[in-house]
């Protein structure tokens, strides 16, 4: 009887050890993903301020442009505005 609870126990604490072991790699690899993730969503911000920038530039209408300024060339105004952005 003795031997057969030994032996339980023996496997329990294997059993426990691998389990131990893989939660903690599925830790790991959550932590790496909610990483990646968070890194994602500043990269998407950004690319979506980038966008809403050039939208409201392009919405300026012709009109409200200093005339010597060309629509060929950017202003350092709004290239700074489309910097802050990403």
């Amino acid at each position: 009887m003795r031997e057969r609870l030994e032996q339980r126990l023996t496997e329990l604490r294997k059993e426990l050890r691998d389990g131990q072991r893989v939660i903690s790699e599925h830790e790991k690899a959550i932590s790496e993903h909610e990483s990646r993730l968070a890194n994602l969503r500043a990269t998407v911000l950004r690319i979506s301020g980038g966008i809403q920038v050039l939208e409201e530039e392009l919405s300026v209408s012709t009109a409200d442009r200093d005339p010597t300024e060309s629509e060929g060339h950017i202003t350092v105004t709004e290239s700074l505005k489309v910097e802050d952005a990403s």
